[in-house]
């Protein structure tokens, strides 16, 4: 069975995300989309649970009709997951040059700490290369810092997933 994971934080998880799992999705037979558990992320300071982030994805996921993902959190190195799972690949995206070099030296590490796992990079989609979480945080941020009155559906709607639109309207 082809299996791999795909590991972030999905701090919030976004269209470029989803789009990633979906085409990751077509290519294997079981995809773990792994979320890294917010005591490990005392750096980047997520804005959202873990839980929610979990919850989140398998919203969005099901809305697909996506049956061959399985959504759950994770501590501790990816690569130490991997192993616990038996799996050998890793699915990573990539938006540009700077992504590239940062995931491929993420990718030496993970293979020095587990010979064997592979990653690989898929390139984000032209329509989502622009998104990632950290805009999507900042944007959340100057919209309730300035009471804003803009619609959150409209300001978000090209860059986060319905699931992600309902939970931050709410």
């Amino acid at each position: 069975m082809r299996v791999a994971i795909y590991p972030g934080t999905f701090d919030p998880l976004t269209l470029g995300h989803l789009d990633l799992i979906q085409r990751a999705s077509q290519q294997i037979e079981k995809l773990f989309v792994l979320v890294a558990a917010n005591e490990i992320l005392q750096a980047k300071s997520p804005m959202f649970s873990t839980e929610c982030r979990v919850k989140l994805i398998q919203e969005a996921v099901a809305s697909l009709g996506l049956k061959n993902i399985e959504v759950r959190s994770f501590s501790g190195l990816v690569s130490q997951e991997a192993r616990q799972l038996g799996v050998k690949t890793m699915i990573r995206g990539v938006r540009n040059p700077m992504d590239l070099e940062y995931e491929r030296q993420l990718a030496f590490m993970n293979q020095a700490f587990y010979p064997g796992l592979e990653t690989l990079f898929l390139l984000a989609s032209p329509s989502y290369s622009h998104i990632n979480s950290s805009i999507v945080r900042e944007i959340l941020k100057l919209i309730k810092s300035t009471h804003d009155s803009l619609d959150f559906s409209h300001s978000l709607s090209a860059l986060v997933p319905e699931s992600v639109l309902k939970f931050l309207s709410a």
